[in-house]
């Protein structure tokens, strides 16, 4: 089979920056950065499809993403929850077609979950799906206790060759608090340049905080 039909999920380095929400904790390095895209959920609202609260492209042009969210049976959006507010439970799955730019060799797909664990269990499962091919799950890199049953996780993904589009979807017996998904598609010769190291250094800086 060859590399450029595969879906192949990765790392992606990551540095602290700025956050517009409270616990976009470890965003990727590349963000901002030409040929990436952040966008960021906080639910603040019933409204589904939610469009990103925060979305950013570089360059600029690309459509703002909406996250359908297919609440628990019998369950809707809560306002407050757990000391937290705007927060939907799931055993349903919040729906999120990303878009993207149209050239280069692949895509970086880096996902921040905040999330509430309802019963003991596996938590989140994040796929990636391409159009016309099976999704295939992200790869969990990070969960953090942040205390009063919330989690923080990070996913992460490498898409070869880069699609048009790819829908994320974010599934499991939990309360979804925030959503943080940044991707990039590197300029050919960078694909394999990325790494663990850094994001393994942050995570201990911050727990040592």
């Amino acid at each position: 089979m060859k590399m450029r039909n595969l879906l192949v999920f990765g790392l992606a380095l990551v540095i602290p920056a700025l956050p517009a929400l409270a616990d976009d904790f470890l965003p990727p390095e590349w963000r901002d950065g030409d040929r990436t895209v952040v966008a960021k959920w906080g639910f603040g609202t019933a409204l589904s499809p939610a469009p990103a609260d925060y979305f950013v492209s570089v360059p600029s042009g690309l459509v703002r993403p909406n996250a359908t969210i297919t609440p628990a049976p019998s369950a809707s959006w809560l306002s407050t929850w757990e000391g937290r507010t705007g927060v939907w439970p799931l055993s349903g799955e919040i729906e999120i077609p990303f878009p993207n730019f149209t050239d280069g060799d692949q895509k970086d797909v880096y996902i921040q979950l905040t999330w509430w664990e309802a019963v003991c269990g596996p938590g989140p499962t994040v796929t990636i799906q391409v159009p016309d091919k099976l999704p295939v799950n992200a790869t969990l890199r990070f969960n953090d206790n942040l205390g009063g049953g919330w989690y923080h996780s990070i996913y992460t993904g490498i898409i070869i060759p880069n699609p048009n589009m790819e829908t994320i979807r974010i599934s499991g017996d939990i309360y979804m608090d925030q959503v943080v998904i940044d991707t990039i598609c590197p300029e050919p010769g960078t694909m394999f340049l990325l790494g663990l190291g850094a994001l393994g250094t942050l995570i201990r800086r911050r727990r040592k905080a």
